[in-house]
């Protein structure tokens, strides 16, 4: 039988592209995604995301869409322009390309940062099929997307003695992920196809004294901000806000606004970035669903 959803092909895949394109101001991290996509596609990196939609034409007007990454650990990214989610949630309740089976990689399906329009009927449906929700608490907890234009990307000091700050190399994601607190057994894979794939990998603050990494942010699948992190010890000496700069310099260099999701409450974080002149844009959930065996 055949399903209510069919896979993009590349050539319409880049008319996606430009609808969200066209939408940047307020969805700025799925313009990004988009272009993660693309290169995807153009490096070779076929199977690194399938995006799928109504099979019609109706996601020429209202943009909805279901993108699955299911390498090391399976991904969802979804949304619609249409603020009522008709058609993404018919897509969802309908479709059978998304069994959440066992999966190597890791026991559970993450939904990426579902706006909040959307979530409280994806909640819905995910309960009425029965399905058990992750409950690592930073799983289904609300959290705020923040944005920092690219043409307000504050300035690096160049004046520190004690550290430097460039892009994270691969070889860094070891120490990452071993501090990654929802780490899994491929998750330092995933971090891999990210960074291969982003407009800026991320960014990393390193002692001069040994090279030692002690502070870092990292891409995620929508090519912004994620797994922001300084080692304990090396705790308010301001890293965070370096790594911050670099990666938002980084991504304005190519075109980019720089995005970050920060849980709702964390005042730390939250005056981090309002400091460097980030705004909120919307409230998200990250929803993680254990798949079934």
């Amino acid at each position: 039988m055949k399903d209510i959803l069919v896979e993009l092909s590349d050539a319409d895949m880049e008319k996606l592209a430009k609808i969200y394109e066209n939408h940047k101001t307020e969805l700025p991290h799925l313009y990004s995604f988009f272009c993660n996509c693309l290169k995807a596609k153009k490096i070779g990196m076929t199977d690194f995301v399938r995006v799928y939609t109504l099979d019609d034409d109706s996601w020429q007007v209202d943009g909805t869409f279901i993108a699955s990454m299911p390498n090391h650990g399976h991904d969802i990214v979804l949304h619609s322009l249409d603020s009522t989610g008709k058609n993404l949630m018919e897509a969802l309740t309908k479709t059978n390309r998304f069994k959440y089976l066992e999966d190597p990689a890791r026991n559970f399906t993450l939904f990426y940062a579902v706006h909040e329009n959307f979530y409280p009927k994806i909640r819905q449906l995910l309960a009425e099929q029965k399905h058990k929700l992750h409950e690592d608490e930073f799983f289904d907890e609300t959290l705020s997307l923040w944005v920092l234009e690219k043409e307000k990307a504050p300035k690096i000091p160049l004046d520190n003695q004690d550290v430097y700050v460039k892009h994270l190399q691969p070889q860094d994601l070891r120490i990452i992920n071993e501090n990654w607190k929802i780490r899994y057994p491929e998750s330092e894979q995933k971090f891999l196809d990210f960074i291969k794939l982003s407009p800026s990998p991320g960014s990393g603050v390193y002692l001069k004294s040994n090279n030692q990494l002690v502070s870092w942010v990292v891409s995620s699948c929508f090519g912004q901000m994620t797994a922001l992190q300084t080692l304990k010890q090396h705790k308010k000496k301001g890293y965070g806000s370096l790594v911050v700069k670099h990666m938002a310099n980084s991504l304005a260099e190519a075109g980019f606004d720089c995005c970050g999701s920060v849980h709702l409450g964390n005042a730390a974080s939250e005056g981090l970035i309002t400091k460097l002149g980030f705004r909120k844009l919307f409230k998200c959930q990250y929803i993680a669903v254990y798949n079934k065996y």
